[in-house]
């Protein structure tokens, strides 16, 4: 995770690593694919990845956003990143 934070980072893309999966339906969504990856028994894996709305989602301008296109680049690096790690 630190560094697919660090090469998105490195991409311009304003990646962090956050220990909260925040509210009901991310906890649900984070701890639903732990439970599966457990009872697999070494034949899943899984990670869990919060993005931000698109700034046309957005109705109070507090809110972060991130365009469609930067979270998919960033996607992309995760999941290369995550790859290369995996040594798959």
């Amino acid at each position: 995770v630190h560094q697919a934070v660090k090469r998105m980072r490195g991409a311009g893309i304003p990646a962090r690593v956050s220990l909260s999966a925040g509210s009901y339906v991310c906890n649900h969504v984070m701890y639903t694919i732990d439970a599966l990856v457990e009872a697999s028994a070494g034949r899943l894996t899984g990670g869990f990845c919060h993005l931000p709305q698109a700034p046309e989602q957005v109705v109070d301008p507090d809110l972060p956003t991130m365009s469609s296109q930067l979270a998919a680049k960033g996607l992309g690096i995760l999941v290369e990143t995550t790859l290369e790690s995996l040594q798959v």
